[in-house]
């Protein structure tokens, strides 16, 4: 663990950016996920971590903040993301490698675990970043919601937290077009017809994106009549199909 510290980190960097150990060795797994060719060294890295880094794994390191208000369980939700990115880029570029496969799974897994470690030390899921997002919203992104479940349910957390933007957990699962996070949000009592600042409801990003399948859940409230008109989409495959969409998406994001 030492020897991969002194790989990793740099003194000058750590105190600038307030990093811990912890906070140095997760950022450099996140790089190595970013890659798919690097994904058995990242798996590598954890397994590491695991085994010998307990010492690294306490309630005050899990839950320490750096300049930008995040935590080493950030890093690790970013890290996951990458993993799930380089997942879609495998099946578009086609790569039909049974090593890679095996690589980008183990490298899946050993991230859940080590997410699950860290929150049995005491990691505070209620906690927000810099601009005042709270966790709950980064792991509804990143689609991770159901390996949090039982923490959630543990914490009592609000599913109906906002950011400092009016948006939900829901809002984010949504936009990041997160089915199944979507429901687990809605079976724990997430608002769905909660809206942002500019009154947009977690059913408006569902419809946006196309995909029928969360616009049928969001039938209730003002977006019911939309959500009918989408029952016959099922797949994010249809997101963005023709230009005229991709331009209206954008001026209706900004």
């Amino acid at each position: 663990l030492k020897f991969i510290l002194l790989q990793v980190k740099d003194e000058s960097a750590c105190r600038r950016l307030q990093w811990n150990n912890l906070h140095a060795c997760i950022s450099f797994i996140c790089k190595l996920a970013s890659k798919l060719e690097y994904h058995s060294y990242c798996s590598s890295m954890i397994k590491i971590l695991l085994e010998v880094g307990s010492s690294l794994l306490s309630a005050s390191a899990v839950n320490a903040k750096d300049c930008f208000g995040l935590t080493p369980m950030h890093y690790l939700v970013l890290s996951y993301q990458h993993i799930i990115d380089n997942c879609s880029t495998t099946i578009t570029m086609e790569l039909n490698s049974d090593i890679m496969k095996h690589n980008w799974k183990e490298a899946k897994d050993l991230h859940t675990e080590l997410m699950k470690q860290i929150c049995a030390v005491g990691f505070d899921i209620s906690v927000r970043d810099r601009d005042g997002v709270p966790f709950v919203h980064w792991i509804s992104r990143a689609a991770l919601a159901d390996t949090f479940e039982n923490t959630m349910l543990r914490a009592s957390l609000a599913t109906n937290e906002t950011d400092k933007f009016g948006s939900t957990a829901l809002h984010y699962a949504a936009a990041s077009n997160c089915t199944k996070t979507a429901e687990l949000l809605l079976a724990s009592g997430c608002n769905r017809d909660a809206k942002d600042d500019k009154q947009r409801t977690a059913g408006k990003f569902a419809r946006l994106l196309g995909n029928g399948k969360l616009c049928r859940m969001m039938q209730d409230g003002e977006d019911r009549g939309d959500a009918v008109q989408w029952n016959l989409i099922s797949s994010v495959e249809s997101h963005f199909r023709y230009s005229a969409d991709w331009e209206n998406a954008v001026e209706w994001m900004r």
